[in-house]
């Protein structure tokens, strides 16, 4: 039995864009190799969620930040029950030299509004980064410019909104960072 295995990744983002299609990939597939043989196409593995949680972070970018808000904390609280990294920024500036400094890692970022506008030129291109989660009270005017960047996920006015498009954006990532078997069947 052949068995040859590849990886693959997340939206292209290696190639410095990323896209919001889903690939719809099945779980497994039957078709003839090169040889006429019939090959099965199949996930090696399931990786656990706690592998993928060391691979994770996200990253909140608000200069309104206050830590001791019960707010924050049930908010903050929430975002943990799905990844369990989550580094908090009040200064762009430093979040910036953060993002640059990751090399090993997949980003997801919450971003203000106001902070987004500014920001998200300056960190679209990174290829580290998979989705962008505009959080702020009015969502009219920042979908103005969010609608201009790819990997903006969308413009959320509650944290149960965000979370549930973080989720969405996680299992997106696992499905296409799950390495993939060939087996030839004889």
């Amino acid at each position: 039995m052949d068995t040859t295995k590849f990886s693959t990744t997340t939206g292209a983002s290696h190639l410095g864009y990323h896209t919001k299609k889903s690939l719809g990939m099945p779980k497994e597939i039957t078709s003839k190799s090169i040889f006429n043989q019939p090959v099965t196409y199949s996930s090696a593995f399931r990786q656990r969620r706690g592998h993928f949680d060391q691979d994770l972070v996200l990253v909140w970018l608000d200069a309104g930040i206050d830590e001791n808000d019960d707010d924050f904390q049930k908010s903050l609280a929430e975002l943990r029950k799905i990844v369990v990294s989550v580094k908090r920024f009040t200064d762009a500036d430093r979040c910036f030299q953060y993002l640059r400094r990751i090399n090993d890692k997949t980003i997801f970022l919450i971003v203000s509004g106001s902070l987004g506008q500014q920001t998200v030129p300056r960190i679209h291109h990174l290829n580290k980064l998979d989705s962008i989660f505009v959080f702020c009270r009015n969502k009219d005017l920042h979908k103005l410019w969010a609608r201009d960047w790819s990997k903006i996920e969308g413009v959320h006015g509650s944290i149960k909104s965000i979370c549930k498009g973080l989720k969405r954006a996680i299992r997106d990532h696992e499905q296409y960072s799950t390495p993939m078997s060939f087996i030839s069947k004889s």
